[in-house]
């Protein structure tokens, strides 16, 4: 393998793994989201 398809190789798997977290993220914000629905649901319902 040469060097140049080695570095290739190292920036795909930076970029799988920042895709990844990226991932994370949204899904924490997506649940952090529904949280923050179901909180003001509630409260609305029994001020």
């Amino acid at each position: 393998m040469s060097s140049s398809e080695k570095e290739l190789d190292l920036r795909i798997d930076r970029l799988q793994k920042e895709l990844a977290l990226a991932e994370q993220e949204r899904d924490i914000l997506r649940a952090t989201m529904m949280q923050k629905k179901i909180l003001m649901k509630l409260l609305k319902e029994n001020p």
